[in-house]
């Protein structure tokens, strides 16, 4: 048995209990002051305050090749989310914008709301939900994206900062008195209040196939289910920072933090798989995340090889439903390196096999 010692204490020496977390490196940066973004295929949408909202390609590099930009009338462009021809502008106190970008290098003003206070969108095919801060949320029709129709206005009161469209359900997230607002459609397509469920700390939001997830002042994300029209608290997922943003994708939470960064993280066991100390507002394609990083510019970021993330053509910063219910059949994560416990075993009864 003595004999055995050198060599298992050598594969012991092989297993790395980080091997699992991958650091994201950036591979573009460009010098724009980004507020919010929005992908859709290969074309990125950036709000990009009083310059107004800036339309790139990205390249399979990673480059980013502008095709046109918007910035007629008076522009503060917070957020944007593009659905098929037209995009969706939330210009503050300037209110909602609606755009055609069939032709880049001709983009017209189809539609504006100007009495809204637009700070962050969240968009669906069918709808897009403004939210207003103190001035509470609206929801719009965009099943004629060129003309969106207001189909509710509501304010709790409160500071409505994040929200989010999980059929049949809509949450908005009150950060001033810490609850979610819990809407639920009817049969005329309009969402009428149930509850509001109190949270703590919450600062970002996500929603996907009836569970709900939170993240928090602290960095870490609170998970709840729906059912029966009720929140229930499912588990929490522990991070650190300041949340920002979150995103679900299949079993992986995409969680931005102010100052520790972006990570990657397994819902499932809450490992982290892959990080960068970017922070910032983030959206991807099938390869890239791309990060706003306000004043800072805009980062591109390649997605770790053996981390594979199916998205669709709507990669909300905010989520849409149609990320929400993204398959996981395609996910994958490769663990070599837990196999070699096992290897260590299968050696030690074969060495004790032959003593």
């Amino acid at each position: 048995m003595q004999r055995s010692i050198p060599l298992i204490f050598l594969l012991l020496m092989m297993i790395n209990p980080t091997a699992a977390m991958t650091t994201m490196e950036e591979i573009n940066h460009y010098q724009i002051n980004s507020q919010g973004l929005d992908v859709q295929d290969n074309i990125v949408a950036v709000a990009a305050a009083s310059q107004g909202v800036m339309f790139f390609k990205i390249e399979p590099s990673g480059a980013l090749t502008s095709l046109g930009n918007y910035s007629e009338g008076t522009m503060n462009a917070i957020d944007v989310c593009i659905n098929g021809n037209y995009a969706y502008i939330a210009n503050g106190l300037n209110g909602f914008w609606a755009i055609d970008i069939t032709d880049f290098t001709k983009i017209q003003a189809v539609a504006t709301i100007k009495d809204m206070n637009a700070q962050k969108l969240h968009c669906t095919d069918q709808y897009v939900l403004v939210l207003q801060g103190f001035s509470g949320m609206a929801l719009l029709d965009i099943s004629k994206p060129e003309s969106p129709t207001v189909i509710e206005r509501t304010n709790l009161g409160g500071d409505l900062k994040r929200g989010s469209i999980d059929h049949p359900y809509l949450y908005t997230l009150d950060v001033k008195q810490s609850e979610i607002d819990i809407f639920k459609f009817n049969s005329s397509g309009i969402p009428e209040f149930l509850e509001s469920h109190p949270v703590e700390m919450g600062l970002s939001l996500a929603t996907s196939s009836n569970k709900v997830y939170v993240g928090k002042s602290n960095g870490n994300i609170q998970v709840f289910d729906m059912k029966d029209d009720k929140l229930l608290s499912s588990k929490n997922i522990t991070d650190d920072g300041q949340s920002s943003n979150i995103m679900i994708l299949g079993e992986y939470i995409i969680h931005s933090t102010t100052n520790k960064g972006m990570k990657i993280i397994n819902i499932n066991n809450g490992e982290i798989i892959a990080q960068t100390n970017v922070t910032g507002t983030t959206s991807l394609t099938n390869q890239f995340f791309i990060v706003t990083q306000l004043n800072l510019g805009l980062g591109v970021f390649k997605i770790p090889n053996e981390i594979t993330l199916q998205t669709n053509t709507m990669a909300q910063t905010t989520q849409t439903s149609n990320q929400t219910e993204t398959s996981t059949s395609n996910n994958t994560l490769n663990y070599p390196y837990l196999l070699l416990p096992i290897a260590i075993m299968t050696l030690i009864r074969k060495k004790n096999e032959n003593a």
